[in-house]
């Protein structure tokens, strides 16, 4: 019970709220693309998927930065249905800037994302990578909504849980693609893989 009080209320916003909240505004038709690892697993086990091709992904060992080009793609190819782009900010970093050309084409792409300032969960998460590397930060509080809107695309910006259904609904009613900027928490890792990538935890 109080695990799941945490992951309703608390701030930043937990990736399991993010997900289920989102679930409930998509259309059953929808199309998904997972550019996230953190979200991956846990957007994986609350979405139920209808038909083939409706979860789009890159693979299970953290590729990132497919994501807008892929939802741009399926935009195309599913015109007039919700094409809904899951990232990370790290992705993003690699990516993102496909985002032009949903705005120039005025495809509405819509981009949900996980904005942890980090490549990864922190070291709390994997603690074998402690001492071992640089940590995964990125710089803090970039409003991507901003720098998306510059380019005539619609803009969220989301800190807490209460925004997270208001900030999705308004995205797909503006018609254009749309970047939904959500402060996310770090200390949180991937709900299947946990921080355990290729052995960082030391974990069996």
């Amino acid at each position: 019970k109080e695990q799941n009080a945490k992951v309703s209320k608390n701030q930043p916003i937990h990736p399991a709220r993010l997900c289920e909240d989102l679930i409930t505004v998509l259309d059953k038709n929808a199309t998904t693309v997972i550019d996230s690892f953190t979200l991956s697993g846990w957007m994986s086990r609350a979405f139920t998927c209808r038909f083939m091709g409706q979860v789009v992904d890159a693979g299970p060992l953290a590729p990132v930065g497919h994501g807008v080009g892929m939802g741009i793609g399926a935009q195309l190819a599913r015109p007039g249905q919700q094409v809904v782009v899951i990232s990370g900010d790290g992705g993003l970093g690699i990516g993102g800037w496909d985002m032009e050309t949903a705005a120039r084409y005025k495809l509405p792409v819509i981009t949900v994302l996980w904005n942890n300032s980090s490549w990864g969960p922190n070291f709390d998460q994997m603690p074998g990578l402690r001492g071992n590397t640089d940590p995964f930060n990125m710089l803090p509080n970039i409003r991507y909504d901003k720098i998306f809107a510059e380019m005539g695309c619609h803009g969220e910006h989301v800190e807490t849980v209460e925004q997270i259904i208001p900030a999705l609904e308004r995205a797909f009613k503006s018609g254009k693609p749309a970047m939904i900027n959500v402060i996310g928490d770090v200390s949180v890792g991937n709900a299947t893989l946990g921080g355990n990538l290729l052995g960082s935890t030391g974990s069996n």
